[in-house]
C-alpha cells in the first residue's frame, strides 16, 4: 500500500492543479455520490490523527468534520481511488457480461469497529459488543470475531438504510452475491465487549424483512443471491432459503 500510494499521489497532484476533462469526470463521480466526500473527509482526518475515530476529539468523533480537520491533499487522494476503482469495476463487469460471464462478489456479516461504517452509522451498531459464535466442540471457548453487530431495533428505525447502502453497493457489480453466515439474518451470537465469548447470547433478528429486501434488490438488481450456512444452522434458516430461492454454499 505505501509503494502504491506513493505512485498514485503524484498522479492526484497533477489531476487537481489545472482544469482538463479527466478532473471534470472525477468531480462529478464525487457529485453523484455526497457520500465519497465524506468518506474521503474521514480517511483524510483517520491519517491526520493516526488514531481511530473512537480516540478522536469530541466534534469530530460525533460526526463533524469542517474544513481544516484534514490535509486537502489527503482528501483529494481517497475521492481519486475510489473514482479509479469505480471505474475499473464497471470495465471489469461489462468485459465479464460481453463474455457470458458473471461476478460473484461476497457480502461481509460485520465491519471494522474503526472504519468508516461504524462511525458514519454508529447508531444502529452494537458498538459495545461482538459478533462471534458459542462454543462447540472445535472451539470449545467460543469465537468473538471483533465486529459491532447490528442492532436490529435501530437498523429497522433507520428505515435499513445502512444495510441497503452496503447491499446495492454490491449488487451493482455483482450478477451472483453470497450474503456470509445466513444465519444473521436470523440470529447473531453477541459477546459483550466485557466478557469471555462463552458468555455471549444469541439475539434475534427480524428475518423476514431481511429476507423481502434482498428479494426486492435482488429483482432490481438482475442478481442471484447465495448464502453461506455453514455451522450450528437453526432448522428454520434452510427453510426460509428454500422459500426465497436462495442458494447454499
Amino acid at each position: 500500500m505505501q509503494w502504491k500510494r506513493r505512485l498514485i499521489e503524484p498522479a492526484v497532484r497533477r489531476l487537481f492543479e489545472q482544469p482538463s476533462p479527466r478532473r471534470d469526470a472525477c468531480l462529478e463521480f464525487a457529485g453523484r455520490h455526497p457520500e465519497l466526500g465524506e468518506y474521503a473527509r474521514f480517511r483524510a482526518t483517520e491519517e491526520r490523527h493516526a488514531r481511530p475515530w473512537t480516540k478522536w476529539p469530541q466534534p469530530l468523533r460525533d460526526g463533524h468534520i469542517p474544513r481544516g480537520s484534514y490535509d486537502e491533499a489527503a482528501y483529494h487522494y481517497h475521492v481519486y481511488v475510489q473514482w479509479l476503482l469505480d471505474g475499473q469495476l464497471t470495465r471489469l463487469v461489462e468485459r465479464a457480461r460481453a463474455r457470458g460471464l458473471t461476478w460473484y462478489l461476497d457480502l461481509p456479516l460485520g465491519v471494522h469497529p474503526d472504519g468508516y461504517d461504524a462511525w458514519r452509522h454508529r447508531a444502529v451498531f452494537a458498538l459495545d459488543a461482538s459478533g462471534g459464535a458459542p462454543p462447540d466442540s472445535f472451539f470449545t471457548q467460543g469465537q468473538c470475531w471483533g465486529f459491532p453487530p447490528f442492532h436490529p431495533a435501530r437498523l429497522r428505525e433507520q428505515g435499513y438504510r445502512c444495510f441497503l447502502s452496503m447491499l446495492r453497493a454490491h449488487l451493482r457489480f455483482a450478477g451472483l452475491l453470497r450474503i456470509d453466515h445466513v444465519m444473521g439474518l436470523h440470529r447473531l451470537f453477541w459477546v459483550p465487549s466485557d466478557m469471555p465469548a462463552r458468555d455471549g447470547v444469541y439475539v434475534r433478528y427480524p428475518a423476514d424483512e431481511y429476507y423481502a429486501i434482498l428479494a426486492l434488490e435482488s429483482h432490481r438488481h438482475q442478481s442471484r443471491i447465495i448464502g453461506e450456512n455453514l455451522g450450528t444452522v437453526p432448522p428454520e434458516v434452510n427453510a426460509a432459503m428454500d422459500e426465497h430461492n436462495i442458494g447454499r454454499l
